[in-house]
């Protein structure tokens, strides 16, 4: 699935872009200056197609904090996946699109297949997402339906990738063989054990106090209160983590923690998948970066890359056809790639 036109109203720094994206490039680099909208643009794309079922929406991420105009991110889809085109899902609620990336009613003869997606925001801050059409009409659109666009986000805020928990990508991947329950139900009885044999005379003492403030009160008739492991939050899978050794990833350098959140992320959004990368190089040494650069260029596990960057490296590694400068004018964001031939607001 690929982004072939992205539209964006009203969202944090941006008060209007359109965007028109070259079907031909698969990696595109966002170059600009600071403030010009290159990351909220990578945003309004995962909060658009990530699964997130529900995102925390400020005052602050309306254009100027005015809520009265509200947050529209929409965007024209090609390369559908198969499971989103049958009739009993989207399939009698496609579009089509023409050579130049303009929306048609229907998908006819010479017309490519495509989806319009979009994601509301109103005053009361509830984000809304739904499968629109020229005509106005609109299908609601789930969290399930919207992981089949296999869309996901890199960026500093990596600890969440690297540990098991019931809505990360490794809980995911694990959910279906039980494999991190088995582990963690094997950890904490261990762990239980060890517990029982470690002495620590403050702990026992203040277990005692409690034991016996506990009787004193009718809490109940304890005989051997004792500190223990509480399991509770291990059951959720929230103990488990990724480790190189004795070490956790997490404890690992940022370069080191975005490379292996982007190989997590990878694997489960599956092939054909979008990923948006903020900022490439960060906290990579230049050689890592072009080497992460090249790897995005030639794997055929991604669908479309969208990324932005600072680096002079990047920027001279990268072929010109994946570069596209954003710019501002009041708001009004444009992005200019190959002589403008994509240009977004005509401002380029």
């Amino acid at each position: 699935m690929r982004v072939r036109r992205l539209w964006i109203e009203n969202f944090r720094g941006i008060r209007q872009l359109d965007w028109v994206i070259p079907i031909e490039q698969r990696l595109i680099a966002l170059v600009g200056p600071g403030d010009s909208g290159k990351s909220t643009i990578l945003d309004a794309i995962h909060y658009l197609l990530g699964d997130r079922w529900s995102i925390p929406f400020a005052d602050t991420d309306f254009f100027g904090a005015n809520v009265d105009d509200p947050i529209v991110i929409k965007a024209l889809l090609i390369n559908i996946p198969a499971s989103l085109r049958k009739d009993n899902v989207f399939g009698l609620w496609l579009s089509g699109v023409d050579a130049e990336g303009e929306p048609q009613q229907d998908p006819e003869d010479e017309f490519e297949p495509a989806l319009i997606v979009q994601l509301t925001v109103d005053a009361g801050l509830e984000p809304r997402w739904s499968v629109v059409r020229l005509d106005s009409s609109e299908q609601f659109l789930t969290s399930s339906q919207r992981r089949s666009f296999s869309t996901f986000k890199v960026d500093d805020r990596t600890d969440a990738q690297l540990r098991w928990s019931r809505n990360s990508p490794l809980g995911r991947m694990s959910s279906e063989d039980r494999g991190e329950r088995d582990a963690l139900a094997a950890a904490s009885r261990a762990a239980r054990e060890a517990l029982v044999d470690h002495e620590n005379s403050s702990l026992a003492d203040l277990a005692a106090r409690v034991q016996d403030r506990a009787n004193q009160i009718g809490g109940g008739s304890f005989a051997g209160i004792r500190p223990g492991l509480d399991t509770s939050r291990s059951a959720m899978g929230a103990a488990l983590a990724l480790y190189e050794d004795v070490i956790p990833l997490t404890s690992f350098g940022l370069g080191s923690r975005r490379l292996t959140s982007l190989a997590v992320q990878q694997l489960a959004a599956g092939n054909r998948s979008l990923a948006v990368v903020d900022e490439l190089e960060s906290g990579l040494e230049p050689h890592r970066a072009v080497r992460l650069l090249n790897y995005l260029l030639s794997d055929d596990g991604y669908s479309q890359v969208l990324v932005t960057t600072h680096s002079p490296v990047i920027v001279e590694q990268a072929q010109i056809e994946n570069l596209a400068t954003v710019r501002s004018a009041r708001g009004a964001r444009g992005s200019c790639q190959r002589s403008c031939r994509s240009g977004i607001g005509r401002g380029c």
